[in-house]
């Protein structure tokens, strides 16, 4: 199958909404993990998303250059999409405003180079837009969809930068990942304390956002309801917030669940009934994908010196491969918790 369109995208986060289901986005830092979660979304016949951080695309190039090691993962990510058979999107996650310059805007402004070139082509061509065959087979369409994250800085410069980007993202074709509130643990680096997201705020965010044309709809929220990153059991979350801003504005939003390894799964359920569309997932994986690994050695640490036995399980596949079927395991059970599984028929 090949890549969703920008359409495609949008149409699939509203289904998400409508028949009260989240996509899973699944962070992966290379290529295992990135098998290992295609491989799930395949096994459950699920749509989802694949994304990646600041911290993936540093692994990622051998400078630890931001934009070249994105792009290169992105190539092979693009590859395992052609080759699954479900539809899949890919997403750059929390970009934070330090890195703004470094990462996401180049990023999404060579997509926008590309996007405008290949759309003044389709017009000397008599078309009114781009095919979409540029969306599914053209590598250099690479983004659905780019997360800002302003909830580190002031409220206003948050919503300026959020707007910025909307209008970055726009050129791009990409759709717009922003952020209010904080988030308690640490997403690559940077820790805060868990909050929780004023409907006084969303209104701010999104006043702004509508003053550049964008709806609720056209634009991914993640509102701070108690949410941590990492493996803590979260103790606060309130997802009834979600309801009470969609309540108060008379609007739907499409909210990404943040922070969600370690939920009670009856709690996301809740999130997404109150409109999750986007569930992100990274902690949980990276346990089990650890978890795998780490068994191989323990379970054979004896042989390891053995020259007759030793070498084929200190072999890298090996490890690896017990490695991508444990986070397999562990995505697929996120797939089932989010409702996804046998919606991509």
């Amino acid at each position: 199958m090949t890549q969703m369109t920008p359409k495609e995208y949008k149409e699939w986060i509203r289904r998400a909404h409508d028949e009260k289901f989240a996509l899973a986005a699944v962070n992966v830092s290379d290529s295992n993990t990135a098998i290992a979660a295609v491989k799930a979304f395949e096994e459950l016949n699920s749509p989802g998303i694949i994304q990646i951080t600041s911290g993936s695309a540093k692994h990622n190039s051998i400078n630890e250059d931001l934009v070249e090691g994105s792009f290169n993962l992105a190539e092979f990510l693009q590859s395992l999409i052609m080759e699954a058979e479900v539809p899949l999107a890919l997403h750059t996650d929390h970009c934070h405003a330090e890195l703004l310059e470094e990462w996401l805007k180049p990023l999404v402004e060579l997509q926008a180079e590309v996007v405008e070139a290949n759309l003044e082509a389709a017009n000397e061509e008599g078309l009114s837009e781009l095919p979409e065959d540029f969306y599914k087979y053209s590598p250099a369409y690479t983004w659905n969809s780019n997360m800002f994250d302003g909830s580190h800085i002031d409220l206003d410069a948050n919503i300026e930068k959020s707007v910025q980007m909307a209008n970055l993202c726009a050129a791009a074709h990409s759709m717009l990942e922003c952020e209010l509130g904080t988030w308690g643990g640490s997403e690559d680096g940077v820790s805060d304390d868990s909050s929780y997201t004023s409907v006084e705020d969303v209104v701010k965010m999104d006043s702004a956002l509508a003053e550049i044309g964008l709806k609720s709809e056209d634009y991914l929220l993640a509102v701070a309801f108690g949410n941590a990153h990492g493996m803590a059991k979260k103790a606060n979350l309130k997802p009834e917030i979600l309801r009470d801003i969609n309540e108060a504005t008379g609007k739907e939003f499409n909210f990404v669940f943040h922070g969600t390894s370690g939920s009670d799964p009856a709690v996301i359920r809740q999130a997404i009934e109150y409109g999750v569309v986007k569930v992100n997932l990274d902690s949980q994986f990276q346990f089990a994908y650890s978890g795998g690994m780490a068994s191989v050695i323990a379970d054979n640490v004896d042989l390891v010196r053995d020259s007759a036995k030793g070498k084929k399980f200190y072999d890298p596949r090996v490890g690896s491969k017990a490695a991508r079927v444990a986070m397999t395991e562990s995505v697929k059970e996120y797939i089932e918790i989010l409702g996804s599984a046998n919606k991509a028929d």
